[in-house]
């Protein structure tokens, strides 16, 4: 009896310790320090501005190009030109560089009204020319229109965009950049092939623009790419 006594006050106690033993372990538990909060973050978006003035209108319109004065001699192609002429103005207010493609379309011949191209154009004989009239060919092949571009007054090479093609400029972030025009008339001293044509032959078809040619436009269409990425590496 006194054994079940002594074994019944031992749990008792074993008991009790495990329960302070588990109320300091809660304790612990729920007196650790906490803290909790919200907050916000955010990025700038970079900024893209591009803007785009074309100009060619106001700085071809009062032109009129004729052919070179000089005689024929055979050897070297006769040229004359407007000059280089402002047609557009390009500003990049943007926080990333862009890059600007020009297309531009076919030269085209605008002649008097009545006046029609030959089919056949004239053709050099070894007395001199045979023909009609000049063909379309002819007359396109006398103008030739260069582009350049100029952000630190010196010019690019030129991208001849006669017939056709596109021409790329870089417009670096918070920089301008101009675009310039030249057309060239370069006499017809020289046929496809690069032979030698004659007096005759060059100045009867010059004449013929200078006569029934009004004007020689192309359109130019512009269009800018984002060409850099922020940050910077």
């Amino acid at each position: 009896m006194t054994n079940k006594k002594n074994i019944a006050s031992k749990l008792v106690l074993a008991l009790f310790i495990l329960t302070l033993i588990s109320c300091c372990l809660l304790g612990s538990t729920f007196a650790r320090y906490a803290s909790g909060g919200s907050g916000t973050a955010s990025v700038g978006v970079a900024e893209w501005d591009v803007s785009i003035t074309d100009s060619a209108t106001q700085n071809f319109s009062t032109d009129k190009l004729s052919p070179s004065m000089d005689a024929y001699n055979g050897t070297s192609a006769r040229q004359n030109t407007t000059g280089k002429k402002l047609v557009a103005t390009i500003s990049s207010n943007s926080d990333v560089d862009a890059l600007v493609t020009i297309t531009a379309s076919d030269l085209g011949i605008t002649l008097e009204d009545s006046i029609q191209f030959d089919e056949t154009g004239y053709t050099k004989t070894e007395s001199g020319v045979s023909g009609n009239g000049a063909s379309a060919a002819q007359i396109s092949g006398l103008f030739t229109l260069v582009l350049y571009t100029d952000d630190s007054a010196t010019y690019q090479d030129g991208e001849v965009l006669a017939n056709g093609g596109t021409f790329k400029i870089e417009a670096n972030s918070n920089k301008t950049v101009y675009v310039f025009a030249e057309v060239i008339w370069t006499s017809a001293d020289k046929d496809s092939d690069g032979d030698a044509t004659n007096a005759a032959y060059a100045d009867t078809i010059d004449t013929w623009a200078g006569m029934y040619v009004e004007s020689v436009g192309c359109t130019l269409i512009y269009s800018a790419v984002q060409n850099s990425t922020r940050p910077t590496a």
